[in-house]
């Protein structure tokens, strides 16, 4: 595992940390950059439109060089999260849903042929002839790069130099009311 240390938030992390905290104060072109952002995935998410679709729209919208446009479009992706790596498994998964409710639509409109073409063509995106085996490497060891913000670690290594780590004394940690349930004991 690598920690990353940053000395200074980049431009880019301090807007992608606006998103979420409103409180985050940015110069006019950092608004501007975040606007821009937000149209780009926006168009993306929303619009359904295609990377260079996008590029086109905000080169349009902003009157500024595809280039540019280029580099809004993979801040937005970095932001957001990328749209294009999207998981195989989730797009077959949306599509089994909406031909799950395709063949309910046909059967309750009694087109009993149409039903059964639609469950045909679902039954066969399902491979029932291999058996439910794990697939590779859901067993192997994974590295997990963890991101520690500034405060925290400064906090970190004062705890670690004490010899003993209490996270109970860092800044704005509320107490959360709790009752301990015992075996057999119902909630209630």
């Amino acid at each position: 595992m690598s920690i990353v240390k940053f000395n200074q938030d980049s431009p880019i992390q301090k807007i992608k940390a606006s998103f979420l905290d409103d409180e985050i104060i940015l110069t006019a072109k950092q608004e501007e950059v975040k606007q821009q952002i937000r149209f780009a995935y926006t168009l993306r998410l929303e619009g359904g439109y295609s990377p260079s679709q996008t590029i086109e729209h905000l080169q349009k919208e902003y009157g500024v060089s595809q280039a540019t446009c280029y580099r809004i479009y993979h801040k937005a992706m970095y932001v957001f999260g990328e749209l294009d790596m999207t998981d195989l498994k989730a797009e077959k998964r949306i599509i089994l849903e909406h031909k799950w409710n395709l063949y309910q639509q046909a059967r309750d409109e009694k087109n009993i042929e149409l039903a059964n073409k639609i469950l045909d063509e679902y039954y066969k995106m399902f491979d029932f002839s291999e058996k439910m085996a794990l697939e590779e490497g859901e067993l192997k060891a994974h590295q997990y790069n963890v991101i520690v913000d500034r405060g925290v670690r400064k906090f970190m290594h004062q705890q670690f130099n004490k010899g003993s780590v209490d996270f109970n004394s860092y800044p704005n940690i509320e107490d959360v009311e709790f009752k301990e349930v015992k075996d057999g004991e119902e909630e209630g």
